[in-house]
């Protein structure tokens, strides 16, 4: 955290919040799937396996679930929060 002497306010990142969706696909299915061969996965990527979410989860729902783990672990109220940074990796082919 930054604490301005001026105004008394605050920045920075008070903690982080994250959610692993449960679901796991090897890499030797993922490599069937995507018609390239298991050792590129294996050994030039290092995946053994990928955290897979279900097909009903949106990712709404999973960025809700990392919200409110950053909020309990801050212990700060929501309406306290100015910003919510969200990253996340699709799949576009």
């Amino acid at each position: 955290m930054i604490e301005s002497k001026k105004n008394n306010e605050t920045v920075g990142i008070a903690t982080i919040g994250y959610y692993i969706p449960s679901g796991i696909m090897t890499s030797k299915a993922i490599a069937k799937l995507a018609d390239i061969p298991l050792w590129v996965l294996t050994e030039k990527i290092g995946m053994e396996k990928k955290s897979i979410a279900a097909e009903d989860k949106h990712p709404r729902d999973m960025g809700i679930k990392a919200a409110i783990l950053a909020i309990n672990k801050a212990q700060i109220k929501p309406e306290k929060i100015d910003l919510i940074a969200y990253c996340g990796v699709g799949d576009y082919d």
